[in-house]
Formats: structure tokens, C-alpha cells, sequence
């Protein structure tokens, strides 16, 4: 008794898109999370942690900064980034 092959089928483009979509929400909310729990970081301190790029990592900050959920703060001759809370305004001393 011979059965039908079952051939798996093929993946759309949008199924790929999709995923691309969730990977970059993931990370979105990793570096997030990461601004949130821990305060003031720098780029490259993000990227030792989850061993990403550093050019990685800014890219995913400056589409946070666009969102309103990260600020860059330039602290002497380095930049750091703090999660923004909408409630709560940036304080300076």
C-alpha cells in the first residue's frame, strides 16, 4: 500500500516579513526593558550585555527615541541613553 506524498508548502514572502517584524519587536523591547531596569546606558555598554553590534544597538535606541520611550543625554564627551517615561519629565541639576 503506497501513500501520497505530503509536499510542506511553500512559505509566502509576507510569512518572512512577519517574522522579521517580531525579531525586531523582540529586540525593541530587550533594549527597553534594559533602559528601564538599569538606568542610564551607553551604547556599547548594551552591547557587551546582549553581545549585539554597537551600530546594532543604536539603530534599535534611535527607533526607541522616536517612539518617546528612550531620551540621549550627553554626559561630557560621552552620549547615554535613559528610558523616558511620558509621566515623569527629564530633571537636570
Amino acid at each position: 500500500m503506497r501513500y501520497p506524498e505530503v509536499i510542506p508548502p511553500i512559505p509566502e514572502e509576507d510569512d518572512e516579513e512577519e517574522e522579521g517584524d517580531w525579531i525586531e519587536d523582540a529586540r525593541l523591547s530587550v533594549v527597553e526593558f534594559l533602559l528601564k531596569r538599569y538606568g542610564n546606558l551607553a551604547p556599547s555598554d548594551i552591547a557587551k550585555i546582549l553581545g549585539w553590534k554597537v551600530r546594532e544597538v543604536k539603530e534599535i535606541l534611535v527607533r526607541l527615541e522616536h517612539f518617546g520611550k528612550a531620551e540621549r543625554v550627553k554626559v561630557g564627551r560621552r552620549q547615554i541613553w535613559v528610558y523616558r517615561d511620558k509621566l515623569a519629565p527629564l530633571m537636570y541639576y
